[in-house]
């Protein structure tokens, strides 16, 4: 007897109506929405207030942003997992952003970190340039080279709106954008890397790759 249920029948029931609420749960987490549309990185030297201001621009547009910095060589769980959980990863990148990444011996940076979490969860990325020169991909450690094939927005003070404009594209998955990649050979926003968390995302997330012509050129 449990709980003083004598009837046999009625106690297979209740077990079986639990392992089926329980399986319902499983699914409504695969499918429920992110715990936000943006996640933004910025470093606070050179990128502080553009973060910011991007930050509060989409908010005004409708969109839920996270925003954090990423210096430093350390960042715990609780960042990992709101990138993951992300629809989008921008990553502001003012002057010499990437050069804490450079070369093999570079591999415990937060930026790191945060861009290999990123790729690995299929987070769509976007990075938004300030006077920013792209190193060569090999540069880079290998597990974050395809951070130079994104496509993302190249920013100017003085058409600030129309960058706006155009992250906003990206985050609405606008399939008539075409915008800025660094190397032209790939021009894509999302990581063509397969990796545990990708199907699972799509499932959860349901968001929508943006395709982008190779070749393409900016908008601005």
């Amino acid at each position: 007897k449990y709980a003083g249920i004598e009837s046999s029948i009625h106690r297979h029931k209740i077990v079986e109506a639990i392992v089926s609420e329980d399986e319902d749960s499983v699914v409504d987490s695969l499918y429920s929405e992110p715990a936000s549309d943006m996640y933004i990185s910025y470093p606070r030297v050179g990128g502080a207030e553009l973060a910011s201001l991007i930050s509060m621009q989409m908010q005004m547009r409708g969109f839920s942003v996270v925003t954090d910095a990423h210096d430093g060589t350390t960042v715990s769980d609780v960042v990992l997992g709101q990138i993951r959980d992300a629809r989008f990863y921008v990553v502001v990148l003012p002057t010499g952003a990437l050069d804490q990444c450079l070369g093999s011996e570079n591999l415990y940076c937060r930026l790191h970190s945060e861009l290999v979490t990123a790729l690995d969860a299929g987070c769509n990325i976007v990075p938004v340039t300030l006077d920013f020169q792209w190193p060569d991909p090999l540069e880079l450690p290998e597990d974050i080279q395809a951070l130079c094939y994104f496509n993302g927005v190249r920013w100017v003070h003085d058409y600030q709106t129309a960058c706006i404009d155009k992250l906003e594209k990206f985050v609405r998955a606008d399939p008539l954008l075409r915008a800025e990649s660094p190397f032209p050979r790939s021009g894509r926003s999302t990581p063509s890397l397969l990796s545990p968390y990708v199907k699972q995302k799509g499932l959860r997330n349901r968001t929508m790759s943006i395709d982008s012509a190779i070749g393409s050129t900016t908008l601005l």
